[in-house]
């Protein structure tokens, strides 16, 4: 079924790379009360094509440079996200196959959201853009290289305002949306596909608060 891309530009803002932390949790729980994540096999819906991989982005939000690691396992139905200024890991999102938490590394708390099932990333799909919005608002452009792969791209303006896309395997490559407020970059820079990635790395850390 074809997604309407102005809902999945929703998405991409506020979860792909700019997931902000709830600041008015009700209730507080160890992290070793939440369930490990789901077995592969009890995942039948593949988002991406490949089973897993790591892909790290170069990124320019509002004028500020920083490292964003992506993980993903079990098709997309696993997915983490970690962003870094310098050296230092600040935030991150994760989706652990049953529901999405915000993370906050720096004073060790998860913010639980909502239900999970199928990650938080922007799946990068023209086949997926609906006709009346090609029509109109979004325009297929000439594949480009990001580290190494070779990406569809296109972009989709809405409300005036034009972002470009590219992706590889459906997995989102690059994000560029040039705005007032210093625009967003994000680039793939590097890309492990299939990659080993342990069962815990999609599970909150035992020493973290849940709220």
């Amino acid at each position: 079924m074809k997604t309407n891309l102005s809902l999945l530009l929703i998405i991409s803002g506020l979860m792909l790379f700019g997931c902000k932390t709830v600041t008015t949790p009700e209730t507080s729980t160890s992290a070793e009360a939440v369930s490990a994540a789901p077995q592969a096999e009890t995942y039948q819906l593949k988002k991406y094509p490949i089973k897993s991989g790591i892909v790290t982005y170069d990124t320019k939000i509002a004028g500020m440079t920083g490292k964003t690691i992506f993980y993903f396992d079990n098709y997309g139905s696993l997915e983490l996200e970690e962003k870094f200024r310098g050296n230092e890991l600040n935030e991150g999102t994760l989706c652990d196959g049953m529901n999405l938490y915000s993370i906050n590394y720096k004073t060790k708390t998860a913010y639980k959201k909502s239900v999970c099932s199928r990650g938080f990333a922007l799946k990068v799909d023209w086949n997926e853009i609906s006709n009346a919005d090609k029509q109109d608002k979004a325009k297929k452009l000439d594949n480009i290289t990001l580290a190494g792969k070779d990406c569809e791209s296109y972009s989709y303006t809405a409300a005036g305002v034009t972002s470009v896309f590219a992706g590889w395997n459906n997995i989102c490559m690059m994000q560029n949306q040039d705005n007032q407020y210093g625009g967003t970059y994000i680039k793939a820079v590097g890309v492990e596909e299939n990659a080993v990635i342990p069962a815990e790395k999609f599970t909150i850390p035992v020493d973290f608060t849940i709220k």
